[in-house]
């Protein structure tokens, strides 16, 4: 008896465990309800099983207490989920903040007490614009009437003021400092462009890649470029700066035939294939997760690894929420919401590693 009553207690913790990692502190417009049902209905089959195993053992009372109790929290959640869920309104305005809260993760990660001289501007452009965008559906909705919609939209325009104020300093910050600073910053600013296309691109499928990345990359080099010029025509001669004007150019020239070809490939398959090939390159990072940091000590895993995970998975998500805009494929649309979700994920176990090796 005590290996099953062991079972059922693993099978109850594993529930908990499922219900608090989909839908504990979860927006319920966003939630899916069908999950939270198939829950429900195994949580009062291993209660029924664990009942049946206790036959008056005191071992299992006070799991079937908490069991008990999660159950009638659970059908409770139910219940509001579907009450919420009434409004489509609703839904699309928690859509909404559940993008725009990961654009604020995405800059907690990347600007948030860093040293602005090495920070990249047209990322930060780039999340700024799409503020822009959800601020403006966010208004649609206010204007109709949804009240839900408020809150999130005045957060939404103070972090856009905000990074608005931080593009012009990080600007600024780019062209401080003596000459010698300024050439080991702007090679720096170069590398980090080139471990972009290693980490996103390097031997990657190319329907899956986001040429806009790829672009905003180029972009990048070329201001580095000018930079680095505009160091030579004021007269200071520097060797290192001279070559890595050189390196500039060649990766220029490469990721511009790079994103032919990524257009091209993109070009020579259906929409529908490109969506499962979206999926195919989640499910490669998903792997990467599970073996690099599920079950693992958040103190000895590689920080800026989950880092790249969370930008594959941004990038992917950008891809199929186009696809979904433009035509509807069923399986893009739930592909698109594992992906948001697991990038949530990811996004907090980012934060609760830097945390635990901060602490160290």
């Amino acid at each position: 008896m005590t290996a099953n009553i062991t079972t059922i207690k693993d099978e109850l913790d594993g529930i908990f465990s499922e219900y608090n990692q989909i839908f504990a502190g979860r927006p319920r417009a966003t939630r899916d309800a069908s999950i939270l049902s198939n829950i429900i209905e195994r949580l009062e089959s291993a209660i029924g099983e664990a009942k049946g195993l206790a036959n008056g053992d005191s071992t299992l009372a006070d799991t079937l207490k908490t069991a008990d109790e999660n159950l009638d929290r659970y059908l409770d959640e139910l219940q509001a989920i579907r009450n919420i869920q009434g409004d489509s309104r609703v839904v699309f305005a928690a859509e909404l903040a559940g993008q725009a809260n990961r654009i604020f993760d995405r800059y907690q990660r990347n600007y948030a007490g860093a040293d602005r001289g090495s920070r990249d501007v047209l990322k930060l452009n780039e999340m700024a614009d799409e503020l822009v965008g959800i601020e403006d559906k966010m208004a649609q909705l206010v204007k109709a009437g949804v009240d839900a919609a408020k809150t999130d939209r005045n957060i939404v325009k103070e972090q856009l003021a905000l990074y608005r104020k931080e593009i012009a300093n990080i600007k600024e910050a780019h062209i401080s400092g003596t000459n010698p600073e300024k050439v080991d910053r702007y090679a720096q600013l170069a590398n980090d462009q080139f471990r972009l296309y290693r980490v996103h691109f390097s031997g990657k499928g190319r329907p899956s890649r986001r040429i806009e990345l790829l672009e905003r990359m180029k972009s990048n080099l070329k201001t580095y470029r000018r930079y680095m010029n505009d160091l030579k025509k004021s007269g200071f001669h520097n060797d290192m700066n001279n070559k890595n004007i050189g390196v500039i150019d060649a990766n220029i020239d490469m990721y511009t035939t790079e994103m032919k070809e990524i257009a091209k490939a993109k070009a020579e398959i259906p929409v529908k294939d490109l969506s499962g090939n979206l999926g195919g390159a989640a499910n490669e990072l998903f792997e990467m997760y599970r073996e690099s940091f599920a079950g693992k000590d958040r103190g000895t895993v590689e920080l800026e690894l989950i880092g790249d995970l969370c930008d594959g998975l941004y990038n992917i998500v950008v891809q199929m929420r186009e696809i979904s805009n433009a035509i509807d494929i069923e399986a893009n649309d739930a592909n698109l919401k594992i992906v948001e979700e697991n990038l949530t994920s990811y996004e907090n176990e980012y934060r609760a590693i830097k945390e635990a090796q901060e602490g160290k």
